[in-house]
């Protein structure tokens, strides 16, 4: 090839040939000492060497025909190469030989370039030939250019990538930088993940793909470069993921894709820090590198391609903003889609868009996400808007019904209450009903009671001196006549009725007088019956009602001279309680009763089964227990140690209420 004139070949591979070397070994001198027909011709555009675990050597015979030396510029591929050997040969003397690639310290290229290249000097009439040795660590080849160019020229192809470079990590900031800001005013973690996102994505093809971070970041370190290469690739897919399902909200719209998303997202980073690990420790076997770069490409590729079918699914679930979302995925897929299959020889034809997709893939990509956040805000609004709508008509619904409620409830409540106003006037109306009987009859009692009583008198005066059983008996009557003359005027006057009371009055009594008075009732009825009273242990002073005591102690001492055989003993005793308080007992030595009948002593209207001849209604026990425990007492049937019934009465001490009056 003549190079004595005007150089500027941009595609220089059309002219050489090519050498596989499967086993790596081959050096310079066993490269030279090869026949002519172990190389083969190459008529691409681009190096395509694709997925190879050989070296590969490539040569070029350059002549300079002109008149004057020439200095010329050969740049080798882009800057993910691993390694790059070149040589130049005069006859069977290596007058120049170049180590670069992104394994080896960038300080050790003859050019400051983020691509290798090296300079080439060619006398008037000289011929050299140029052996280019490219073997790569992972068995990945990419797609490399071989240039060829005056160095003027050069320089200007050098400042016109570095402008579109910088033109394009300018955007990329733009985007962060604005993204940030609409994080930090509304707080959405939307914006905080995809500009996670974007700044991995940046960082990385700063440091790999441009290979800008080499030239100027870690030039000494050539072993970040393929740090750079499968870590954060693997970890950009971290805030990826996050970015996808949040705005996505596949949590709640796909549950099963949002667990597979999850689950992917960190099966890739297993490849990652074993590739990690690989690249930044002792040297490895090729086969393990490159089963793991397989590895690696193969799930990161198919969790990027799950992010666009998270996006078709939940567009086709309503969810518009996604159709921004699915369009900035396309594009970056068919980006990498591109770059890849470039690498294979013949697939893709060469040019500027094939050889830049990834950066035009991703450019569209972020803009297109910025449209997306747009639209998901656009469209939060909308939701906001119509969520709002709906809790006002709700709001306005809740108010009716609950108006409509209120007023039934109201309705309800005052027919309870006219029909409580009705039950009231009906109990007034009961209550005088009671009272005009009880003074009927408290009326028509008291006349013959007072017949009685008179003529008891004038028997009693009549008979003077007579027999004893016949005077016993006129006294009876008396006792009897009086006896119920005193409970109509005690307990139904016009100021004490106490069937129909409102309250009980708690007095100083001397309850001595009140266990004697029962007995002296009891004697009326008594059969040669012992009645005995023992009071010794009673306080002097009882705080209680007088009336009702009476009353339920009359009721015992009766019910034990009616209900026990002629001449046996009635005992009627009382003392002291505890907290201030006082207690009686009437004893009987009556048959006792069975246990069942025991039960239901105190109900209303039960009369036991020795009960047979005797006049009564069964209400007398069960009125005497309300009488006392009106009061705050009880009344019990207890044991005792004679033979029969015994029944006790407990009044509270004077803290139970308040005492008045006297007795």
């Amino acid at each position: 090839m003549d190079v004595g004139g005007t150089i500027d070949l941009a595609h220089l591979a059309e002219q050489v040939e090519i050498l596989r070397d499967p086993s790596r070994r081959l050096d310079l001198d066993a490269v030279l000492q090869l026949p002519p027909q172990a190389w083969q011709g190459y008529h691409d555009r681009i190096l395509r060497f694709g997925y190879s675990d050989a070296a590969w050597w490539v040569r070029l015979n350059l002549r300079n025909g002109g008149a004057t030396p020439r200095h010329l510029i050969l740049q080798v591929g882009e800057p993910q190469l691993d390694e790059v050997d070149v040589y130049q040969v005069r006859g069977t003397q290596t007058v120049a030989r170049f180590q670069a690639g992104d394994q080896r310290p960038f300080g050790d290229r003859p050019l400051h370039s983020r691509a290798v290249a090296v300079p080439l000097a060619l006398e008037a009439g000289e011929s050299s030939l140029i052996l280019i040795r490219l073997e790569s660590a992972d068995g990945v080849y990419d797609a490399a250019a071989l240039g060829l160019w005056d160095s003027g020229t050069f320089e200007k192809k050098q400042k016109q990538e570095t402008w579109l470079w910088g033109a394009y990590y300018g955007a990329l900031m733009a985007l962060l930088a604005y993204n940030l800001l609409l994080f930090a005013a509304t707080r959405d973690r939307n914006f905080l993940y995809y500009c996670l996102y974007l700044g991995a994505f940046g960082l990385w093809s700063f440091g790999f793909l441009s290979g800008f971070g080499f030239a100027w970041l870690w030039p000494d370190q050539p072993s970040w470069n393929n740090a750079f290469d499968v870590l954060i690739p693997g970890l950009m897919q971290i805030p990826g993921t996050l970015f996808v399902v949040y705005y996505l909200q596949t949590r709640q719209r796909s549950p099963r894709l949002h667990r597979l998303l999850i689950a992917l997202t960190l099966l890739v980073q297993i490849p990652s820090l074993l590739l990690l690990v690989q690249t930044t420790g002792a040297p490895q076997l090729h086969a393990q590198m490159h089963l793991l770069t397989s590895t690696f490409i193969v799930l990161h590729s198919a969790l990027t391609l799950l992010y666009l079918v998270a996006g078709i699914v939940v567009l086709r679930k309503g969810f518009r903003p996604a159709i921004y979302f699915v369009l900035a995925w396309s594009f970056l897929i068919v980006g990498g889609l591109i770059i890849n299959l470039l690498r294979l020889p013949g697939v893709l034809p060469v040019n500027w868009f094939t050889t830049h997709s990834v950066v035009v893939g991703s450019t569209f990509e972020f803009l297109l996400m910025a449209l997306a956040l747009a639209a998901r805000m656009k469209q939060l609004e909308t939701d906001k808007r119509v969520a709002q709508a709906s809790e006002q008509a709700l709001q306005r619904d809740y108010a009716q019904t609950l108006q409509q409620q209120v007023a039934e409830r109201t309705g309800t409540l005052n027919q309870s209450l006219d029909r409580l106003s009705a039950a009231l006037d009906a109990e007034r109306i009961a209550k005088d009903e009671q009272r005009t009987f009880l003074d009927t009859i408290a009326h028509e009692l008291r006349t013959p009671l007072t017949v009685i009583d008179t003529i008891a008198q004038n028997l009693l005066l009549d008979a003077g001196d007579g027999d004893t059983a016949t005077l016993d008996r006129y006294a009876k009557i008396l006792q009897a006549s009086q006896r119920l003359s005193g409970l109509l005027d005690h307990q139904l006057g016009d100021d004490r009725r106490s069937l129909v009371r409102n309250q009980i009055r708690r007095v100083r009594c001397d309850p001595a007088v009140l266990l004697q008075d029962a007995a002296t009732a009891a004697a009326l009825w008594a059969d040669r019956h012992q009645i005995r009273v023992c009071s010794d242990d009673l306080p002097e002073v009882v705080f209680c009602d007088p009336d009702l005591t009476r009353l339920a102690l009359r009721n015992l001492a009766d019910n034990a001279v009616k209900y026990t055989p002629s001449g046996t003993r009635i005992i009627l005793l009382g003392g002291r309680g505890g907290s201030g308080g006082v207690w009686f007992e009437v004893a009987d030595q009556g048959p006792p009763l069975p246990a069942e009948e025991v039960e239901q002593l105190f109900n209303r209207q039960f009369r036991g089964s020795n009960a047979d001849g005797t006049p009564g209604k069964g209400l007398g026990l069960a009125l005497a227990r309300r009488m006392i425990e009106d009061q705050g007492g009880s009344l019990n049937l207890t044991t005792h140690s004679c033979a029969g019934l015994c029944f006790r009465i407990w009044l509270p001490g004077p803290d139970a209420g308040d005492a008045v009056g006297a007795p």
